[in-house]
């Protein structure tokens, strides 16, 4: 593999941390949520199953609660979630698609 893409790619999908870009969507099954201390402090520590890799999505954010909240999502829930913006301006659309 020679391309930078593909290794980052490659890399991106072996992880066992989430990142998501600007617009991009991963979909998984919601397994669990727990409090940590991050790098930046208190952090909550959500996993998901995607591809049938178990990863961890650091977000310390309320507003990425908040919208698992109005999603409806629980334990167990596929779940599609939409990263738009960058910074402080990031904001996460989650949809829930059903109980597994």
């Amino acid at each position: 593999m020679s391309n930078l893409n593909e290794l980052y790619e490659e890399g991106k999908k072996n992880s066992l941390y989430l990142s998501l870009a600007d617009g991009e969507t991963f979909t998984g099954q919601y397994i669990s949520v727990e409090k940590g201390v991050g790098q930046f402090g208190e952090t909550k520590y959500y996993t998901f199953i995607v591809d049938g890799i178990e990863k961890k999505f650091n977000n310390k954010g309320f507003g990425f609660l908040q919208s698992m909240i109005k999603a409806g999502v629980e334990e167990n829930d596929m779940v599609t979630i939409t990263r738009h913006g960058e910074g402080r301006e990031t904001r996460y659309s989650v949809q829930k698609i059903t109980k597994k």
